[in-house]
């Protein structure tokens, strides 16, 4: 679909969520640059309906396996970011915070000298927030697609055999405290939002909240689903419970 067609979906859910009175307008786990213009467009277009908009999050979900770093349509990641930065500036929206995610934690590291590179650009007047949360599996979404590829060409199950080893439990998911480590990485880029995608867990959250509370200088921690936990250098963030 081209970038007008999709303007008017994403305009119904916006009104949705701004009917709830939510404070961020989170767009995650977009694979192609036109879909983050169309969200930027529908933002713009529904701005003069409303007051005190909430800002806009992106986040994008690379491939798991390419150098340099692209997203899973294949466009080039650091393109991709400066098309959306160009467009939020020209439509005045209020894009706060970037981010990758829904990748391996690998992937997201690889991405973050970019995420970090653009917002610092100078192509907006206010530096975005920096967002990465990853997945858990120990099975990357790139191989998964393969797999399926592969079963719709020969008509079997091909499936990915999951490894024992010391970053995965016997289910493939990947120990919280090792996840944690790749969290504390992500922070100590210049990252100042992070959680947790597919295969996370509040265990996985619990984690990475005391991996970084040596680092912080308060932490705010209130049960619920809505739970923020704040830090002077990050924030963790369930991703899946907002």
């Amino acid at each position: 679909e081209k970038t007008e067609e999709l303007i008017p979906a994403y305009e119904l859910i916006i009104t949705a969520l701004l009917d709830e009175h939510v404070d961020i307008l989170l767009a995650e786990t977009i694979s192609t640059s036109r879909e983050a213009l169309a969200i930027i467009s529908a933002v713009s277009n529904l701005q003069p309906q409303t007051t005190g908009n909430p800002p806009l999050w992106l986040s994008f979900t690379v491939d798991d396996e390419n150098i340099p770093i692209a997203l899973r349509s294949g466009e080039k990641f650091e393109d991709a970011l400066i098309s959306v930065l160009k467009a939020s500036r020209a439509a005045c929206v209020n894009l706060e915070a970037l981010g990758v995610n829904c990748a391996s934690p690998r992937a997201v590291t690889n991405a973050i000298p970019t995420l970090m590179s653009v917002a610092t650009s100078g192509i907006l007047s206010t530096t975005p927030r920096i967002i990465a949360y990853g997945n858990a599996f120990q099975i990357t979404t790139t191989e998964w697609l393969r797999s399926i590829e592969s079963e719709q060409c020969s008509g079997t199950d091909s499936g990915t055999p999951i490894k024992t080893g010391p970053e995965y439990d016997a289910e493939g998911l990947m120990f919280p405290d090792v996840y944690a480590q790749h969290a504390k990485c992500w922070a100590d880029l210049g990252v100042t939002v992070v959680g947790g995608c597919c295969g996370c867990g509040p265990q996985h959250m619990r984690s990475v909240v005391e991996t970084l509370k040596p680092q912080e200088h308060h932490l705010n921690n209130q049960e619920g689903p809505n739970c923020m936990c704040l830090t002077s250098n990050a924030t963790a963030v369930d991703a899946e419970i907002i």
